[in-house]
C-alpha cells in the first residue's frame, strides 16, 4: 500500500485512493487501452488520470504502445498485491420511457442543425442522454403537468420535453441566442409552446421568471462556481416552498473531486436535500479539442464517448434559500482556477 501512495504522490495530485484503485482494475484485463476508455471505465479526473499513468509509466508499472496503456509484468504483480480483480464499466443502465423514445428522430434532426461553439463552454449530449434524463424525471413526478425551467439548453431538452406533452409549461433561459433561435423556430414548425428568455445566469435572476416554476434543470459548466451560480438561478426561478424539484449534472471528470466536495457544501448551504443521484447517465459528445488535455504520448482520437455525467436530483425545504459567493461570476469557466484550487 505504501507503493500506492508513492504513485500518487508522484502524480502531483490530491488524488482519492479510491480513484486510482478505479484507474488499476479495468487494466488488470490486461487488454491495453486508452486514456478515454480508461477515464469512461473509472469516471474519474481526466488530469488525475493522466498525471496517474504517468507516475505509473516512470515506475515500470505500465507499457505503452501507440496511445495505448497496458500493465508490465512489474505492474501486474503491484494491482495482485493490492488484491485489485478486473473490473468494466456496465454502460447504461437506465432505462428510457417508450412514450419518450417515439420523439428521438424528431430531436436528432433539430439538433444536427447546430454547431457548439467552445467560448459557450458547450458540449451537447448524445440524444440517447436526453431521453434517459427526460425518462428519469418522468418516473420521478416532474414532468407530467409541470412547469419546467430550463437554465441553459445547449441539449434542446426543452424541444423532448414539448414535444412528449407532459409538462403544462416549459420555460428556456440561455445566453446563446443561436439556441434560442433554434428552439423558437422549431417550436413554431411543430405547434409546441415554450416560452424563450436571452440571460446570462451570471446576472441575478429576471423578476418574471423568479418563483413560478415546480421543477428547473441544468447542466452547467464543470466548475465549482459554474454549477453552484447553475444551481442558485434554478433555485430562484423555483416556487416558493418546500416540495420543489431540480435536476443537474455532475461532471467527474472535469471537476475535481475536492471541488465536487465543493458542490456539497454549496447545496447544504442552500438547505437543499439530494433526493437520487444516477451515476453515468448522460454521455458528452466528444470534441477535438479533447486530446489536448492530456500527455502526446497518451493522444489518440476518441472512437465513442468518453465523458459520463451524473444526474442529481435535488428537493427544496422550507428553508431552502439561494446563497451566492461574490467571486462566482468571474470563475463560472475558469478551469485553470478550480485545478489550482481543487486539483494541485
Amino acid at each position: 500500500m505504501d507503493n500506492l501512495h508513492e504513485l500518487i504522490r508522484r502524480s502531483g495530485y490530491r488524488m482519492p485512493k479510491g480513484l486510482a484503485f478505479r484507474i488499476l482494475k479495468p487494466l488488470m484485463g490486461r487488454k491495453p487501452l486508452d486514456i478515454w476508455s480508461l477515464v469512461r471505465e473509472s469516471q474519474g479526473n481526466l488530469k488525475m488520470t493522466a498525471a496517474f499513468l504517468q507516475a505509473m509509466k516512470d515506475s515500470g508499472l505500465l507499457q505503452v504502445s501507440k496511445g495505448r496503456v497496458a500493465l508490465t509484468r512489474d505492474g501486474l504483480a503491484f494491482c495482485r498485491e493490492l488484491n485489485i480483480g478486473a473490473s468494466f464499466f456496465p454502460g447504461y443502465q437506465h432505462k428510457i420511457d417508450p412514450v419518450l423514445r417515439k420523439f428521438r428522430n424528431d430531436l436528432d434532426k433539430i439538433r444536427k442543425s447546430f454547431s457548439p461553439k467552445l467560448k459557450f463552454d458547450q458540449s451537447p449530449t448524445t440524444t440517447e442522454s436526453l431521453l434517459r434524463m427526460a425518462s428519469f424525471m418522468s418516473e420521478s413526478g416532474d414532468l407530467a403537468g409541470k412547469s419546467v425551467m430550463c437554465v441553459g439548453d445547449e441539449d434542446f431538452f426543452s424541444l423532448l420535453l414539448a414535444l412528449s406533452k407532459l409538462p403544462a409549461h416549459i420555460a428556456v433561459a440561455d445566453r446563446d441566442e443561436r439556441v434560442l433561435g433554434i428552439i423558437e423556430n422549431s417550436s413554431r414548425g411543430l405547434g409546441l409552446e415554450i416560452e424563450t428568455h436571452l440571460y446570462n445566469p451570471i446576472t441575478p435572476l429576471p423578476k418574471k421568471l423568479s418563483n413560478r416554476f415546480d421543477v428547473f434543470v441544468a447542466r452547467p459548466p464543470a466548475t465549482v462556481a459554474g454549477t453552484s451560480l447553475f444551481l442558485v438561478r434554478g433555485l430562484e426561478s423555483l416556487k416558493k416552498g418546500s416540495g420543489r424539484h431540480g435536476y443537474f449534472t455532475a461532471d467527474p471528470v472535469w471537476t475535481p473531486p475536492e471541488g465536487i466536495v465543493e458542490i456539497e457544501r454549496v447545496l447544504g448551504k442552500m438547505d437543499l436535500s439530494v433526493t437520487e443521484t444516477r451515476k453515468a447517465m448522460m454521455a458528452e459528445i466528444q470534441s477535438d479539442e479533447d486530446s489536448k488535455n492530456v500527455p502526446i504520448w497518451l493522444r489518440t482520437i476518441p472512437k465513442e464517448p468518453w465523458t459520463y455525467l451524473d444526474v442529481v436530483r435535488i428537493e427544496t425545504k422550507a428553508g431552502s434559500r439561494p446563497f451566492v459567493e461574490e467571486e462566482w461570476g468571474s470563475l463560472v469557466y475558469n478551469y485553470d482556477y478550480d485545478n489550482k484550487t481543487y486539483l494541485e
